[in-house]
């Protein structure tokens, strides 16, 4: 199976350390542990984009869908990142796609498309994407949102 290729570069690579408990029985890590290391993407994309912006206090945003394809084993000991890059921003969500990676190899070991909503902790309900955040996004990403 072909891996797609990305309309947009990816500006954000998170190094991945392994864990023994990502294994399974044959010495590939984990498909569900790739979910694991996508949300530490998802964390140092947000945190290194909006820093100050995104409080998980008040603002933040909640995953309402994921639709991961495998492509290739990853082994133990072999390196591992996360790809992180905003898709596109709607009023109230953002989409990101994600890609796990052998970074010495480049080789696609899993792509993601991941379906973020706005969400407002202290009224505990959805709410509309931040404009400042659209602007941190689209500076980032280099691209008007």
């Amino acid at each position: 199976m072909q891996v797609p290729e990305s309309p947009y570069p990816f500006h954000l690579s998170t190094p991945v350390q392994q864990r023994f408990n990502d294994l399974d029985s044959l010495g590939h890590v984990n498909n569900s542990t790739y979910m694991q290391y996508m949300d530490l993407g998802k964390i140092d994309y947000f945190s290194h984009v909006l820093g100050d912006l995104f409080t998980a206090r008040r603002e933040s945003l909640v995953i309402v869908n994921i639709n991961c394809q495998f492509y290739h084993e990853t082994r133990f000991g072999e390196p591992v990142a996360v790809l992180t890059r905003a898709d596109s921003i709607g009023e109230r969500s953002i989409i990101l796609e994600q890609r796990i990676v052998n970074p010495d190899t480049t080789q696609v070991k899993a792509t993601a498309r991941v379906v973020m909503a706005g969400f407002n902790i202290s009224e505990d309900s959805g709410m509309p994407i931040p404009d400042a955040w659209r602007s941190a996004i689209s500076a980032f990403e280099q691209r008007k949102f």
